[in-house]
């Protein structure tokens, strides 16, 4: 019996073809930046342990990354968690020979200093688009619009400016006027097969920022509520992108949370603002289907993306 590879040090691979699904594994890391094998595996529709023998293979032959800031997870027997990954150098250039357009840097360094909670947010941002993948699944017709094709989609001024998801808007709270701007952690649409769209803003809410703050000028979620109410009543989001609406989708780490959040945003948003925003529990969201999951607004109500 062949001796197991160490998890985190490089050995020499089991001699393997590079195969189509091998070279779509790796492109599909460099599109999210960072993946879990669970979320491969449900992208590629393909059973997880066959996913995860090729990708441990990928990662001996230096195709992809297993940053090592995920190492305490697997300490004395934990191990129980999926195993994430990154584009390694060698998947870099791999990519650039097949015409995709890939950062000629360090990859290798570039993942070694990334941290973990820069890690988490990112995966926390790669379960809802590999969610939306899967439920799309169920909904021939329908497609997801990524932010690359909103921009092509955008005023020609957007589409110039260094932060284009950056909104920007005057905050009027207790009779003090604040100018904030605020950026959302992702953004998508999803398309109709009569060619309409919805459009969302997605914040990943993993319960380290305060909700609220006696001061509006330090960093909170009622600030980012307020800035994005503001927005949208001074028309942001049209004279940006061109949209007629959006809704912002709030992901936060449990329910208990998740009521708080609620509760300032009734307390903070006027009435008629509040179903903009449409707030889920994580624990609750990984058990539901994305598109069909009973979102839930300040004003009491549930709400389905389509």
């Amino acid at each position: 019996m062949s001796r197991r590879k160490r998890r985190f040090v490089r050995e020499t691979p089991d001699p393997f073809r590079l195969t189509d699904r091998d070279i779509a594994l790796v492109r599909l890391v460099a599109q999210h930046r960072f993946l879990r094998s669970t979320h491969l595996s449900n992208l590629c529709q393909a059973p997880h342990k066959k996913v995860c023998d090729r990708l441990t293979s990928l990662f001996h032959a230096g195709y992809l990354d297993r940053p090592r800031a995920q190492f305490e997870a697997y300490r004395d027997g934990g191990g129980s968690a999926a195993m994430v990954y990154a584009l390694g150098s060698r998947g870099a250039r791999l990519l650039m020979e097949h015409g995709v357009d890939v950062a000629e840097v360090d990859w290798t360094r570039k993942n070694d200093l990334a941290g973990r909670q820069f890690i988490q947010h990112t995966l926390a941002v790669s379960d809802v688009r590999v969610a939306l993948q899967r439920a799309l699944r169920e909904r021939p017709g329908f497609e997801i619009l990524e932010p690359k094709r909103l921009l092509e989609m955008a005023p020609q001024d957007t589409r110039r400016r260094k932060q284009p998801w950056m909104m920007r808007s005057k905050v009027y709270c207790n009779d003090s006027i604040y100018e904030f701007g605020v950026a959302p952690d992702y953004v998508f649409a999803v398309g109709y097969p009569d060619r309409r769209f919805r459009a969302f803003l997605v914040e990943c809410d993993r319960g380290t920022m305060p909700v609220d703050r006696g001061n509006l000028r330090q960093t909170s979620l009622k600030r980012k509520f307020l800035t994005y109410a503001s927005a949208k009543q001074h028309g942001e989001h049209t004279r940006q992108y061109g949209w007629k609406a959006f809704r912002v989708l709030v992901i936060t780490s449990n329910r208990q949370r998740a009521d708080h959040i609620l509760t300032t945003i009734r307390e903070c948003v006027h009435e008629h603002d509040r179903a903009l925003f449409l707030v889920a529990d994580r624990p609750s969201l990984a058990t539901a289907e994305i598109f069909s999951h009973a979102w839930r607004d300040a004003r009491g109500q549930t709400h389905a993306l389509i």
